[in-house]
Parts: structure tokens; C-alpha cells; sequence
């Protein structure tokens, strides 16, 4: 996941130093990868390709339990990974990410956190396999699934999985921008 996001413009940004991000990385999505493990579903391939992060439509209390995942899976150490500046960039961006999710999608759904795919491994196929149990499981029951990007060239990538574009905004001026997305659950037609 560290190879994954080192160049990701949210990464870029709120750890400019390449060096520091790169070694900063690593826990901070052991931290994520240990609370989707606790809260929703982690999905990988043989040889650890690649990681993708879901969170699962969960009861009226799941904030509750989510927060519980944070503090269980040791999610909020990872605050102290990072300088204050740091910090606070990222928790700028993860409010403004919110912010279009409560505001986008009020109904059940499924929430990709995280995916990523090691740089080396990209292009053969491992983020498909990596959407594929959530996506099949969501058309079954018929709900939707939500995202946020913070690169432009995911977009065209999630549209062949039949995401939407929802919203878009840029967190602060020189920060990263985001693209929200949603993807409405198959009709039994388009299953077949």
C-alpha cells in the first residue's frame, strides 16, 4: 500500500518530503489495513499485490463501531507518526472526504476506503480481482458503492466498473483534489 500511494497527491501533499513519506507510510496503512480487518472487509491477491479496504453497510451504530475499529486496531497511533503540519493536512482532507460522503450517500452502502496496487503489479488485472467479491455481493443485494479518488486517471478506471461521478472539490487552495463517485447497484439484467 506504501508503494501504492507514494505519489498519490494527498500523500504528495501532506508529506512533501519523499524520504519521510516513504518511511512514514508503511504504518500509517498497516494502521488502515488492521481497522478494515476489525470494521468491513480486506481483500488481496496471492503475492500481495495489491490491498482494497471496504467498509460494509452496518447497523444505525456503526459510527460507534467504527470508532471502537479506530481505537482497537490502533488506527489513531498513527496520528503521532505524523508533524503537526502533516497531521493536519491530512485530517483536512479526511473532513472534507466526510463532508461529501454524509452529504452524498444517505442510503446503506458499501465504502472502498482504500485500493491500491504495488506500481510493479499494476496493469495485470489485481484491482479487478480486488473489486469483484464487494461489487458481485452489492448487485445481490441490491446497494449501491461509494469512492473517493484523488487522481483524475482513476476516474476512467471506475467508470468501467459503472461508478458515477457524485462530487468533486478541491480541500484547500494548492491541496489535493477529490472526485467522489458512486456506483448504483447492477439491475438483475445487467448481472447476467
Amino acid at each position: 500500500m506504501a508503494r501504492a500511494f507514494q505519489q498519490d497527491p494527498l500523500y504528495t501533499h501532506a508529506i512533501p518530503d519523499e524520504s519521510r513519506r516513504a518511511r512514514l507510510l508503511p504504518q500509517h496503512f498497516a494502521g488502515l489495513v488492521r481497522y478494515g480487518l476489525l470494521c468491513g472487509r480486506v481483500y488481496t491477491n496471492l503475492g500481495l499485490g495489491g490491498v482494497a479496504v471496504w467498509l460494509g453497510p452496518g447497523p444505525a451504530g456503526a459510527g460507534l463501531r467504527q470508532a471502537w475499529g479506530v481505537l482497537k486496531s490502533g488506527l489513531w497511533q498513527s496520528a503521532f507518526l505524523f508533524s503537526w503540519t502533516e497531521l493536519r493536512r491530512l485530517i483536512a482532507f479526511a473532513l472534507f472526504c466526510e463532508r461529501l460522503h454524509r452529504k452524498n450517500m444517505r442510503e446503506a452502502h458499501w465504502h472502498l476506503l482504500i485500493l491500491g496496487v504495488d506500481p510493479a503489479r499494476q496493469g495485470q488485472g489485481i484491482a479487478h480481482q480486488l473489486l469483484q467479491p464487494v461489487l458481485q455481493e452489492a448487485d445481490a443485494w441490491g446497494l449501491p458503492c461509494y469512492l473517493e479518488t484523488t487522481l483524475e486517471r482513476n476516474l476512467v478506471f471506475y467508470t468501467r466498473y459503472h461508478f458515477e461521478l457524485l462530487a468533486e472539490g478541491q480541500v484547500t487552495k494548492g491541496g489535493p483534489y477529490c472526485w467522489a463517485m458512486r456506483r448504483p447497484p447492477a439491475s438483475p439484467r445487467q448481472q447476467t
